[in-house]
């Protein structure tokens, strides 16, 4: 085994061939690997012709190859890219030998995944080296232009496709802050033609905020304007002309205490440590002035009308409540010179002794009458109802828009 380590001199050649070897295909990495086996056994005067030799210097090469070829950044993300394997097309073209040979095995006593798992290795395995690189060559064919199967096309368009539209949506909007909508047809396994869609709202997590198909429930109808007027609340949030409830930036979920009274208690500190990123602040903000607001209303998973509290602020808030120079809205968008002031506010309140104070809404709006009304925060009574109080739900609570509730 010594005299079939690889000497300098080899080393040597295979770094003068290393840059041609990144562009090549498996095919014709295969065959060169062959010659190159072939050069160093001359080289050596040895048997070119002993599969022994041929065999270990054939792993001394890959593996050499392997340690010194730098690693390709991928120009997309793994959701987004399709890599064939040549296994993967032994897989799908020989799909019923497998299965006969899974079925063989199960009938011995096999556990069925194992069966299939065992029937998928003893099949490839008895594969000649000239077979292999068949599937290596249709596998890079099939990398580059897709498989020639119409119901496989079908398969990943179904089952793939999904996770493409995902990934192309994020990859716009986390890379380039860009909103858009990704419509898409394709033939399913009967040959009909199907259709889907997958818009930057399926990124947002909060159940709170409207997703595109929601606000603008026809837009199939005119495509452009309605994705033009979505894209503009996300983007352009301050906007006045932008009415709708832009969606948040993807955070991590929020966790709210509740006092006796149904009133959420603004943390101080997370897993130990202050809150003082304005983008985690912003973030929990939008939580608990939507809980707030949930609780004034006794109507669970309510939203804060942003626009208006925006354009009528103090129709929300008793007057002196809100620090003086602070412009209210959505906390999503707020800047840290109106944010600090009304989360130091909020904390002030909550750590006074007196506790005759509360950071509370006096009014909730409602859209559909254009009206004002009267908060109705649980052990109140509500003057255009049967001044009955409504009980506090007690216990823990996970909701799609990243807040649990619990109490204290």
């Amino acid at each position: 085994m010594a005299q079939l380590s690889l000497n300098g001199q080899e080393t040597e050649h295979l770094e003068s061939v290393l840059q041609s070897w990144t562009s090549k295909s498996r095919t014709e990495k295969s065959a060169f690997k062959e010659e190159l086996i072939s050069k160093f056994l001359k080289d050596r005067g040895l048997d070119t012709a002993n599969l022994w030799m041929r065999f270990v210097l054939r792993v001394k090469i890959g593996t050499w190859f392997s340690n010194h070829v730098p690693a390709a950044e991928p120009r997309l993300p793994r959701s987004l890219r399709a890599h064939w394997t040549a296994r993967e097309v032994f897989y799908e073209q020989e799909a019923e030998r497998i299965q006969l040979r899974q079925e063989e095995l199960k009938s011995e006593g096999t556990h069925p995944l194992a069966a299939l798992n065992k029937a998928r290795s003893q099949t490839w395995n008895e594969l000649s080296d000239e077979e292999k690189d068949g599937y290596s060559a249709t596998a890079d064919l099939w990398t580059a232009q897709g498989p020639d199967n119409a119901e496989l096309r079908a398969q990943i368009a179904e089952k793939r496709g999904p996770g493409w539209s995902h990934g192309y949506a994020d990859l716009w909007y986390t890379q380039a802050n860009a909103v858009g909508l990704h419509l898409f047809f394709y033939l399913d396994k009967e040959g009909r033609l199907r259709s889907g869609h997958y818009d930057t709202s399926e990124l947002f997590d909060d159940s709170s905020v409207k997703k595109f198909t929601e606000l603008y429930p026809n837009w199939h109808k005119n495509i452009f304007d309605c994705l033009g007027k979505y894209a503009a609340t996300v983007l352009l949030p301050d906007d006045d002309d932008n009415v709708a409830d832009p969606p948040p930036v993807k955070a991590n979920k929020v966790v709210l205490e509740f006092d006796d009274n149904g009133i959420p208690i603004l943390p101080t500190e997370e897993n130990g440590k202050a809150i003082t990123l304005v983008g985690r602040r912003q973030t929990i903000m939008r939580a608990y002035m939507n809980a707030n607001y949930s609780a004034a209303r006794r109507v669970p998973d309510s939203s804060v009308p942003w626009a208006r509290l925006k354009s009528h602020p103090d129709d929300f808030f008793a007057e002196g409540l809100v620090p003086d120079g602070v412009e209210l809205g959505d906390p999503a968008h707020m800047r840290a010179e109106h944010l600090d002031p009304l989360w130091n506010r909020i904390l002030e309140i909550q750590a006074s002794e007196e506790g005759s104070e509360r950071f509370t809404f006096r009014q909730w709006w409602d859209p559909a009458s254009k009206r004002y009304f009267k908060t109705r925060y649980a052990g109140e009574t509500d003057d255009e109802g049967d001044g009955a109080p409504v009980p506090t739900k007690k216990g823990k609570k996970s909701s799609n828009s990243c807040i649990i509730f619990k109490s204290s």
